[in-house]
C-alpha cells in the first residue's frame, strides 16, 4: 500500500504531530486517505466532512475525527475556521498496540450528550489556542492534552475490528491507492474508464461496480472532484483566467464546471473569487 500513498502528511520537529488552523471563504478537499488520525475543531462558521461516505456537519464548537485510513472529503462554501490536528500512526501504534483491530466510532452529532464529547471539544479548543500563542515549553502542556484526548477516545468509543474485516479494508485501500495515485498525476488528461480499470488489471464494468462501491461515488465523480479541488485552489492562489484554469486542470467542458462549481460553492467561480479575495484582505489589515 505505501507505493501509492493518497496524502503523504509531513511531521515538522520531530513531534509526529501536524497541526494549523485555517481561515478561509470556501474550500474543498476531495476524497483521500492517510495513516494519521485526524481531528478538525471547528473555530468559527461550519465545516462538512464526509467520512465513509456519510456527511457529518459541524459547526462552532464542535469537531469530527477520522480514523487511519478512513476515506474522507472536507467542504464549506461559506467563512470557515478551523483546527487541524494530524496523529501519526506511529505514535498511536506506540501507545495503542492494537490499533490495527480497533476502530473509534465517535460521530459529533450522536453522541453529544456523551460526557466525554464536551471535554474533549474543550481540549482541541485549549490545543487550537496552545499552537497560536507557543509559550515556553508547550510541547509539554501539548503532550499531556493529546494523551487526555487519546485516553478518552480509547475509553469511550473503542470498538473491536475483525482480522477478516481488517484483511479486506487493507485489500481494497491498496486497490484504490492505485486509481487514485493514477488520477493525481494524470487528471489534467483526458482519462477514459478502460485506463483507469487496466491500472487495477480490472474489467470495466467491474471496476466501476467496485469503485462506486467503496468510494461512494462514481470514477468520473471522483475524476471531477479531484479537478475541481485543484481548479478552486488556482482560482484562490493565483490570477488565471476562468479558460485558463480549465485548461489547467483538464476540464474540457465549461458548461460542466460551472454546474459542478455552482452545485459545490453556491455561486459562480468569478463571485467566489471577489469573495475570496475579500475575506484575505481583511485577514491581512488583522494580522
Amino acid at each position: 500500500m505505501e507505493a501509492y500513498p493518497h496524502e503523504i502528511i509531513f511531521y515538522k520537529n520531530n513531534i509526529d504531530m501536524h497541526f494549523f488552523i485555517c481561515e478561509h471563504s470556501g474550500s474543498f478537499v476531495a476524497k483521500h486517505w492517510h495513516n494519521s488520525m485526524e481531528f478538525i475543531y471547528i473555530i468559527e462558521g461550519q465545516y462538512t466532512v464526509t467520512i465513509n461516505n456519510k456527511a457529518h456537519k459541524i459547526n462552532s464548537g464542535e469537531f469530527v475525527m477520522v480514523n487511519p485510513r478512513d476515506i474522507h472529503s472536507t467542504n464549506s462554501i461559506s467563512h470557515c475556521k478551523f483546527f487541524v490536528l494530524q496523529i501519526s500512526y506511529d505514535f498511536i501504534k506506540k501507545h495503542i498496540p492494537n490499533i490495527d483491530f480497533i476502530e473509534f466510532k465517535l460521530d459529533y452529532n450522536k453522541n453529544k450528550l456523551h460526557p466525554s464529547i464536551e471535554y474533549m471539544a474543550s481540549l482541541l479548543k485549549e490545543l487550537s489556542s496552545l499552537c497560536q500563542e507557543k509559550p515556553n515549553d508547550y510541547l509539554l502542556k501539548f503532550y499531556s492534552m493529546i494523551f487526555d484526548l487519546l485516553f478518552h477516545l480509547s475509553n469511550n468509543f473503542k470498538t473491536k475490528v475483525s482480522s477478516i474485516e481488517q484483511q479486506k479494508h487493507e485489500k481494497y485501500i491498496e486497490r484504490l491507492s492505485k486509481v487514485t495515485y493514477y488520477v493525481k498525476k494524470h487528471y489534467m488528461e483526458e482519462i477514459s474508464l478502460s485506463d483507469i480499470s487496466a491500472v487495477v488489471s480490472l474489467n470495466p464494468e467491474y471496476f466501476s461496480r467496485f469503485f462506486k462501491k467503496h468510494m461512494g461515488i462514481t470514477f468520473l465523480e471522483y475524476l471531477n472532484s479531484i479537478r475541481l479541488e485543484y481548479a478552486y485552489n488556482d482560482l484562490a492562489n493565483t490570477s488565471y483566467s476562468i479558460s485558463e484554469i480549465l485548461s489547467r486542470n483538464g476540464f474540457t467542458n465549461y458548461k460542466m464546471f460551472m454546474k459542478l462549481f455552482k452545485k459545490r460553492f453556491g455561486c459562480t467561480p468569478s463571485k467566489k473569487r471577489k469573495n475570496y479575495l475579500t475575506i484575505n484582505s481583511i485577514l491581512i489589515s488583522l494580522s
